[in-house]
Parts: C-alpha cells; sequence; structure tokens
C-alpha cells in the first residue's frame, strides 16, 4: 500500500470520529432537558355590564368564563424556556404584556419581543360579566368560552375552540382542531380545517355556516326548529333525522332541502371524507 492511500484512509477514519462525535454532541443537546421560566400578570378592570374585551396573544391558550357583572378579572401568565435558567428569564423578559382599559374596552396583548431563541408563549385566563362582548386571537393555543353571551369572535390554530352555554352571535376559525359550541338562539360562522365541528342547541333566524376538512359535522337542534338546509361532502355521508320537504336534492354526498313551512333560518354544512351529520336534539344534548 503506497504512502498517500495510508494517509487518504487515515483521514477518512478521522473524519468519521469527528462525525460521530458531531452526532452525539447533537443528540446530547436535543435530549438535554429544558430550564422553563413562568411569570403571571394580573389586574381587575372596573366596567360596565356588557364590555368589550380584546385579546391578542401567542403560543397560548384562552380561557375566559362568566364572573362578577361589573368587572374583568385578566390573569396573563408568560411562559418560556432554553437551555439555561438564564437564558429562560432573559427570554421570559422579552416576552411584552399590556393591559390597558379605553373606556369599556379592555385590551389584552401579549408579544413576542426581538429575541429570537427559546420557546415562548403566553395564557390568558379572564373572569368576566356574562353580557360581554370578545373578539380573541391567538395560535398555537386553544380557546374555551363558558357562560359568555354577548357574542365572541376568535381565531386560532392547531388547536380547538370550545364555547359552552352562549348566545349571539359566534364566529370561530381555528385549523387542525376541533371546534365544539354548545349556544341558543345563535348566529354561527365556524370554519376549521382536520377538525370536527360539533353544535347543540338552537340557531336564530340567519344564515348559519359550519364548514371544515377532514372532519366529520354534528348539528344537534330542537325537535321544532325549521330551517333550510345545504349539506356537502366527499367520500361519506349525510343523514337527517328531520324530514326534509319542498322537493329536496339527494344524493350520498349532498343534501338539499326545507324543514318546516317558511323557515328564515339557512344552514350550510360542508366538509369533505368525513360524514355530516344532522338530528334531532335530545334531553343530554
Amino acid at each position: 500500500m503506497s504512502g498517500n492511500h495510508v494517509h487518504r484512509v487515515a483521514g477518512l477514519l478521522c473524519l468519521g470520529v469527528i462525525s460521530l462525535v458531531h452526532g452525539a454532541g447533537c443528540d446530547a443537546l436535543n435530549l438535554a432537558p429544558l430550564a422553563t421560566a413562568t411569570s403571571t400578570v394580573a389586574e381587575t378592570f372596573a366596567t360596565g355590564s356588557a364590555p368589550v374585551i380584546v385579546v391578542e396573544t401567542f403560543n397560548g391558550s384562552i380561557d375566559i368564563s362568566d364572573g362578577k357583572d361589573s368587572e374583568v378579572v385578566v390573569e396573563v401568565t408568560k411562559r418560556a424556556s432554553a437551555f439555561d435558567n438564564q437564558a429562560a428569564e432573559a427570554a421570559l423578559v422579552d416576552i411584552e404584556v399590556s393591559l390597558i382599559q379605553k373606556d369599556n374596552t379592555i385590551h389584552v396583548t401579549a408579544r413576542h419581543g426581538n429575541r429570537m431563541s427559546g420557546n415562548r408563549g403566553a395564557s390568558v385566563v379572564i373572569a368576566a360579566p356574562k353580557s360581554a362582548r370578545l373578539e380573541l386571537k391567538s395560535s398555537n393555543g386553544s380557546v374555551v368560552c363558558e357562560g359568555l353571551q354577548g357574542g365572541i369572535k376568535s381565531t386560532t390554530s392547531n388547536a380547538k375552540i370550545e364555547i359552552v352555554e352562549s348566545l349571539g352571535t359566534i364566529d370561530v376559525v381555528t385549523s387542525n382542531g376541533r371546534i365544539e359550541i354548545e349556544a341558543a338562539d345563535a348566529v354561527v360562522d365556524a370554519h376549521t380545517s382536520n377538525g370536527p365541528i360539533k353544535f347543540s342547541g338552537s340557531l336564530a333566524d340567519d344564515d348559519q355556516q359550519f364548514k371544515t376538512s377532514n372532519g366529520p359535522i354534528a348539528i344537534a337542534l330542537p325537535a321544532d326548529s325549521q330551517f333550510k338546509f345545504d349539506g356537502s361532502t366527499s367520500n361519506a355521508g349525510i343523514s337527517s333525522q328531520f324530514p326534509l320537504a319542498a322537493e329536496p336534492y339527494k344524493c350520498r354526498t349532498r343534501v338539499m332541502g326545507v324543514v318546516g313551512e317558511d323557515p328564515a333560518c339557512s344552514i350550510t354544512a360542508a366538509t369533505s371524507n368525513a360524514p355530516i351529520q344532522l338530528r334531532k336534539a335530545r334531553a343530554a344534548d
């Protein structure tokens, strides 16, 4: 074997050893436990019985429930993770939280600053008057609203939206997450993707929209409900416990028809690769 060939083989062996060490180092970094720092900001605002609450956060949940009639209680919990405590604390400080009241409107805002390192986010918990009107925005965090009846507009991603014991207008959008709504006399515009939509309660005389993809839609209404219905899907079926009259159009993947004599409520339900179920509500719904 020539000297040059020996040197080349030795060099390749050295490179192999360096690659193995480098790979082990990367795995060690990936497996290293993260340090996490948290901090909570809280404030109580005196309001009227029907305030407007505007929330904008990131990588965190929003949880709102009914509280006292004349105040809004806000709690924002910041969270930051990094490879050591010092870096985690620095990333935590960089999260900017703003709680501002202007007249009868409360603005709750959490934003990440200029630092790009670390895993950061902020979750929001609020108790508010039952008649509060909500405008909520998050990402990678769920939205849960219970007992609020002043109307809600909410947007998030990669997480669920759950509305319980609501009234009025419900305008909700998410992706890769489910939507569950329990409401009375509601006007609904619900959109998601890769997630199911479930509604139970009663609908107002208005246009109602339930749209998703790769997820089923289930709508449960009182037995005496009257409405126009247009449901469409693909690679699945549509079922209805309500008799659809007025010369309905019906095939396995598209159903159109009318329930009642002259309904002012119109329901559009659209999905793909999943079924649609329209049923009469039971006592347990």
